[in-house]
């Protein structure tokens, strides 16, 4: 398209923006800089100073990047008055003002380049939509649900070190159920091991069983108190020679407790953040159609609604996973092309980050999948270069879908719109339950714990050697390979030279 005019704006958080324009030949407008403030007044006098009065405001491009938030404000106003505008990504405005004057950075410099942009790369400028008022909702609520998570696990984290100055074998012990109920409690009430000392055997083993609801194996109690009094006499011994301790177990104690207050707190607010998610994705897609994709639930399906918004925006598949970042460099020169490259940095990490837990649990549910899996696994990709190309497939399933949804929904055929769902199959395209699924992967497609524990229970590979000789010093004759025997083999029925 051509533009009559295009205007660079270098946006200002604290400060006056700063713009300028370019005519059809790429001409600058001004010579000085314009500035111009954040209020109605201000706006359109900027649209009054660069915009000529019979210029159609369908063909006058505005461009700028997402400096904070600031950009909302004046980019909804100039879409409200027929403008378009069209985000630049900061790299590329960056690297363009070096290009231009590598010497020289400044607010009309940058406003300049921002106004040469369409002129340079006309091919990757995408104008900005305004997203829907649910779907601005819903992207700052679960961006906030995905902050107060982080903020818990930090949490956890500090209370994980602080814990290790007071009963550091105890710590090993609990293993991956360090915040359940029960030991949620024994942080709170018994990290200075002294508190577990004030009491026998009984009484603790009474307090904790109150607290331990549905404990399997009511042992542990005997190991937390065991281990209690074993840290005891270890510190004892060495306050008996310094006197005192380097640090304050009571302090210690409370400042334990006080992160668990903090995390009862935060996970209070994310669950009132999750019943609002809940309702806003149930009208928006009040068919559930994202909750069809194993691995797809109502946590990650919201986080989907809000990075895409509409996908029929969206013209092809290459168009979405440059947009959300789901595609891995390329490099290649002279006839070589590099493959297992990282994924690009652009897009959104919080889609990044559910659309890879997403695949991982697809490839436990849907066979197709799985096979894809296993596939990669075998030409030698790592599981994490495995489980990303899985979400790249996912992100086109879904894709499919829902824009084959929204076209039916656009010519009015709300049937065949509902009829569009996603369905499991099997390696023969056939539909399948996912209970059947689920079976036909534990059977062809085990985990590799699942692998591990069968060949620790397959029958040891009998040998013609004796204890004796498979002991003996003799020379191992050279191979022509170096290999890497497995359990119970011995080198003579493994040889290749």
């Amino acid at each position: 398209m051509t533009w009559e005019i295009t205007i660079g704006i270098d946006l200002a958080i604290t400060g006056s923006h700063v713009a300028t324009g370019c005519n059809q030949k790429g001409e600058f407008l001004e010579k000085t800089p314009f500035r111009f403030g954040q209020t109605l007044e201000e706006y359109e006098r900027l649209i009054q100073r660069l915009v000529p009065v019979k210029a159609e405001p369908e063909k006058v491009l505005f461009l700028m990047e997402a400096t904070g938030h600031v950009w909302l404000t004046l980019t909804t106003f100039l879409i409200s008055r027929g403008f378009k505008v069209a985000m630049v990504r900061t790299q590329k405005s960056s690297d363009l003002r070096k290009f231009f004057k590598k010497n020289t950075k400044s607010d009309f410099s940058d406003a300049q380049t921002l106004a040469k942009y369409p002129f340079m790369d006309p091919e990757h400028l995408h104008l900005f939509t305004l997203a829907e008022d649910g779907i601005f909702a819903m992207d700052r609520l679960t961006k906030q649900y995905s902050k107060l998570g982080k903020d818990i696990a930090k949490c956890k984290s500090r209370i994980h070190a602080s814990f290790q100055l007071c009963n550091p074998k105890l710590i090993a012990a609990f293993g991956d159920h360090k915040f359940t109920e029960g030991t949620s409690y024994f942080f709170q009430t018994y990290s200075n091991p002294f508190k577990v000392k004030e009491k026998t055997k009984d009484e603790f083993k009474k307090d904790m069983l109150n607290h331990l609801h549905g404990l399997e194996n009511p042992e542990i109690i005997d190991h937390m108190y065991e281990y209690s009094l074993s840290h005891c006499r270890l510190l004892e011994d060495i306050k008996s020679r310094l006197k005192t301790l380097p640090f304050n177990l009571d302090i210690l104690q409370e400042e334990i407790s006080q992160e668990f207050r903090h995390i009862q707190f935060l996970e209070q607010e994310r669950s009132i953040l999750k019943k609002k998610i809940d309702k806003l994705y149930d009208q928006i897609d009040p068919d559930k159609v994202l909750l069809d994709f194993k691995g797809i639930g109502r946590v990650i399906a919201p986080v989907i609604m809000a990075a895409v918004g509409q996908f029929n925006r969206f013209p092809s598949l290459n168009k979405i996973k440059a947009y959300l970042g789901l595609i891995p460099k390329k490099s290649q020169s002279s006839g070589t092309d590099r493959k297992g490259l990282k994924i690009i940095k652009t897009g959104r990490n919080l889609f990044k980050e559910s659309f890879y837990l997403a695949a991982h649990v697809a490839r436990q549910w849907d066979v197709q999948f799985a096979h894809k899996y296993k596939t990669l696994i075998e030409r030698g990709l790592h599981h994490k270069q495995a489980t990303c190309a899985l979400a790249n497939m996912l992100l086109a399933r879904v894709y499919s879908v829902m824009k084959r949804r929204a076209a039916a929904l656009a010519k009015g055929d709300v049937l065949l719109a509902k009829s569009i769902r996603y369905e499991l199959r099997d390696l023969n395209n056939n539909i399948i339950t996912a209970a059947q699924a689920r079976a036909i992967i534990l059977r062809d497609f085990p985990s590799k714990t699942k692998m591990k524990q069968k060949k620790e229970e397959s029958p040891a590979i009998s040998t013609r050697q004796s204890k004796d000789s498979s002991n003996s010093s003799r020379r191992i004759p050279p191979f022509k390979k170096r290999l890497i025997l497995p359990k119970n083999q011995n080198l003579q029925e493994l040889s290749v030279g």
